[in-house]
């Protein structure tokens, strides 16, 4: 399996978590997609999401399968760049978020829009 195929199936888990949200699986989930040694990073859709260590990773995680809406990835256009043994991609995704009858969780969103 060449190193695009292997990529195309870890951005598969990492959509399969999201749908699942199962935050007691974090862990697991992280050992799985990023190792449990080296470095990974993740530059996130929200103001403050550059997550540089193992812990901000998890905390953003838990963030997003607690409060953040529907994701899908459009794995099929992603575009993935490999230099060495380092690899990066962009993946086309989409969010469907339903507002609840929760005046708070409405708020927050209608700030973090502003």
């Amino acid at each position: 399996m060449d190193s695009k195929t292997k990529i195309k199936h870890l951005l598969q888990v990492f959509q399969t978590a999201y749908r699942a949200r199962a935050v007691e699986e974090v862990d697991a989930f992280l050992d799985s997609t990023f190792g449990k040694q080296g470095f990974a990073s993740i530059i996130g859709t929200g103001d403050g999401e550059l997550c540089l260590s193992r812990q901000s990773i998890r905390d953003l995680f838990i963030s997003d399968w607690k409060y953040w809406g529907e994701l899908e990835l459009d794995i099929e256009n992603a575009i993935i760049r490999e230099h060495g043994k380092a690899a990066w991609c962009h993946v086309p995704a989409t969010v469907k978020y339903s507002f609840s009858d929760d005046d708070a969780t409405y708020s927050r969103f209608v700030s973090f829009i502003e």
